[in-house]
C-alpha cells in the first residue's frame, strides 16, 4: 500500500522555515547547486518586506509523507500581470519535490485548486515570483554551475512537470559572457582576478592593481 501524501498550507513560522530549507534535502548531493541565502529567502516570503505582495497574492504549500517533508510549491496571483495582459493566469513557483509523481501531482493539484478559487483559468510556471526574479525550468546544462537569475533543478523535474499535464510555453536561454569580460579588460585595462577569501580584509583594501602586484 502506497504511503499517503498530505498537503499543508504554510501558516506559521515553523512551516515557513521548513518551506525555505527543504531544497537542502533535494540538492545535498548535487555539487553544482548554489544554495540561496536563508535571510534573503525569509525576506522574499515576508509581505512587509517584499513589495511584490503589494500587487499579488501568494499561498505556500508543503507536501508531507509519514511526518517528513517531501515537496513544496507556491501558488501566485500576480494582479499586475493580469491587468496588463487582460487574462486570468495564475502561476506556480518555488517547486521542489522528491522523484515521485504522486507527490508532485498533489502539489500541482493544491496550487491549481487555490488558483481556481481565486478566479484563475490557467496555471503557468515555474515563476519565482515573476519575470523580475528567476523563472523557467532547467532542461539542459545539468553538467555545469547554475547561471545567475536562472532556475536550477534536477533533471527528473522535467518528467514530473510534463507528467502532470504541463507543456512548454516559451524557451528561455542563458548565455555565457566570458569573452565580453576578456574584451573589456583588454580595451579598458581592467584587472580581473579571483578574490582570496582567506585574506578578505586585505583584498578589499587594495587600492590598485600595482599594490596587488607588490604584495601578491
Amino acid at each position: 500500500m502506497a504511503e499517503r501524501t498530505d498537503i499543508h498550507l504554510v501558516e506559521n513560522r515553523r512551516q515557513l522555515s521548513e518551506f525555505i530549507r527543504f531544497p537542502w534535502k533535494i540538492y545535498r548531493a548535487d555539487r553544482y547547486w548554489v544554495p540561496p541565502l536563508i535571510a534573503e529567502q525569509k525576506r522574499l516570503f515576508t509581505p512587509e518586506k517584499n513589495p511584490f505582495y503589494g500587487h499579488a497574492e501568494v499561498a505556500l504549500f508543503l507536501a508531507e509523507r509519514v511526518g517528513e517533508t517531501v515537496g513544496r510549491i507556491a501558488a501566485i496571483v500576480n494582479r499586475a500581470h493580469n491587468e496588463f495582459y487582460g487574462d486570468k493566469t495564475g502561476f506556480f513557483g518555488f517547486f521542489e519535490s522528491i522523484d515521485d509523481k504522486d507527490v508532485s501531482g498533489r502539489l500541482f493539484e493544491a496550487a491549481g485548486e487555490w488558483l481556481r478559487q481565486k478566479g484563475m483559468d490557467c496555471m503557468r510556471g515555474p515563476m519565482n515570483f515573476s519575470t523580475n526574479e528567476a523563472c523557467g525550468l532547467l532542461v539542459e546544462g545539468f553538467d555545469s554551475s547554475p547561471v545567475i537569475m536562472m532556475t536550477y533543478n534536477p533533471a527528473y523535474y522535467i518528467r514530473l512537470v510534463e507528467g502532470n499535464g504541463f507543456y512548454k510555453a516559451k524557451d528561455l536561454l542563458a548565455f555565457w559572457l566570458g569573452t565580453i569580460a576578456q574584451k573589456v579588460s583588454q580595451e579598458h585595462k581592467v584587472c580581473l582576478r579571483t578574490l582570496n577569501m582567506k585574506r578578505f580584509d586585505e583584498e578589499v583594501g587594495l587600492p590598485s592593481d600595482s599594490e596587488y602586484e607588490k604584495i601578491r
